[in-house]
């Protein structure tokens, strides 16, 4: 079946992402333009619902192929589910019902999304979608909203809540961008990414996404290399053992990199964040306190002011967040989700288009080991995880031999 032509559907889809995009900055947006309260709700239920009934839509389409992509990546599908029905010993059951409706959400558009386009179209619209949130942030805070810079944090946040949410979108689009680059007609949109991308790191000052976005380039590079046809065999095998010992070497001294570069090694009281996130998960290690409920529920906010003389929301690592609200079942049907991803990944290699998204991935893993963005309620950078590892494993399934080649990702 011929694939849509972009200019066609892109502004619907634009606008469903786009807005999506500013949920996480609703209260910003709230407070700038309507000053009244309701307007987060109001985005919640005008994004949410666009982006399922899309995403509904296309799997009722094409049922076959949105079972083989349900197949390919059953761990993830388990993992929501898994998420949903912990509302039954949730500490706070209301909380993780609302905030699992948003993720079952998230899910089925992501399934729509990488349905209805190929590899390339959804990268272009990913990042045109960045761009309008790069580009805002821009201009709100050249035109000097105050509202634009993170006080506390330090650094320019533009339209989102944070300086590191800014910090994700521009890492998204700085790396789908830098793929574009060479995609004939994509190019211009890929430019445009990359410098837009480039002045928001520089003004957002958040050292996780600068650390994240260059290891991302690092990875999209050696991958190109290793998909070359021309390399000795001996070549890929070292340079996987080389890039694994270069990550184990860096977990082992990483304070004295942070010190080398100006930053505080306990990443700005991180390893206490953690380590009370372990203490609390020791108590309820199997099933955890439920979906997003453990920073919410009213019997932990007091203990955590009192804690760390703030109200935290998060774990500020990924894998412990996951941990701490579904357990150790939670976080292995999340492990079995990544390798599976992995492992497809590498099958994959000689293809561009999926090399874009494979690297950006990559990326999010380590980014994810300083901030909670899994599985995170109405999330632009969630949804951009899940849609790369299911572009990943459709292209593989897609692959008339299995097992993917230069031009395996479907073509527009």
């Amino acid at each position: 079946m011929a694939q849509p032509r972009l200019p066609f559907v892109a502004p619907i889809f634009l606008l469903t992402l786009g807005l999506l995009t500013f949920y996480s900055g609703a209260w910003i947006v709230r407070d700038v333009f309507f000053g009244v309260s309701p307007i987060p709700v109001l985005v919640l239920r005008v994004v949410g619902a666009p982006l399922m009934v899309l995403g509904l839509f296309s799997i009722a389409a094409a049922p076959a192929r949105a079972t083989r992509l349900a197949y390919d990546n059953f761990a993830l599908v388990l993992l929501v589910g898994w998420a949903s029905l912990s509302m039954l010993w949730s500490v706070d059951a209301g909380t993780t019902f609302q905030r699992a409706l948003t993720i079952v959400a998230a899910l089925i558009a992501a399934m729509g999304l990488t349905l209805r386009f190929s590899a390339r179209r959804l990268a272009q619209l990913i990042v045109l979608t960045a761009c309008i949130g790069m580009g805002l942030s821009l201009l709100f805070w050249l035109s000097g909203d105050p509202l634009a810079v993170d006080h506390v944090a330090g650094g320019v946040r533009g339209a989102f809540t944070h300086k590191n949410v800014l910090g994700q979108m521009t890492a998204i689009g700085i790396l789908l961008g830098v793929g574009l680059l060479q995609r004939p007609g994509a190019r211009g949109l890929g430019v445009a990414a990359v410098l837009a991308g480039v002045i928001c790191l520089v003004v957002a000052r958040s050292a996780t996404a600068i650390a994240s976005t260059a290891a991302g380039m690092v990875i999209l590079y050696c991958l190109a290399v290793i998909g070359s046809r021309r390399l000795p065999p001996f070549v890929k095998p070292a340079m996987a053992a080389a890039g694994a010992v270069a990550a184990v070497l860096l977990v082992l001294a990483y304070p004295l990199v942070l010190e080398t570069l100006g930053r505080d090694p306990s990443l700005t009281g991180r390893d206490l964040i953690w380590q009370f996130t372990i203490d609390r998960w020791e108590q309820r290690p199997w099933l955890g306190y439920g979906f997003r409920a453990f920073w919410t529920a009213d019997y932990n906010t007091g203990l955590i002011a009192s804690r760390f003389w703030t109200n935290y929301d998060q774990s500020h690592n990924g894998y412990l967040q996951i941990m701490l609200d579904l357990g150790l079942v939670g976080l292995a049907l999340f492990l079995a989700w990544l390798v599976t991803v992995l492992l497809r990944s590498l099958r994959l290699l000689a293809d561009p288009d999926i090399r874009m998204w494979i690297s950006l991935w990559a990326a999010f893993v380590i980014y994810s080991f300083t901030e909670a963005i899994y599985l995170t309620p109405n999330g632009f950078t969630w949804l951009v995880i899940m849609l790369a590892g299911m572009v990943t494993s459709f292209a593989v399934a897609q692959a008339p031999d299995g097992k993917g080649g230069r031009e395996s990702a479907r073509q527009a």
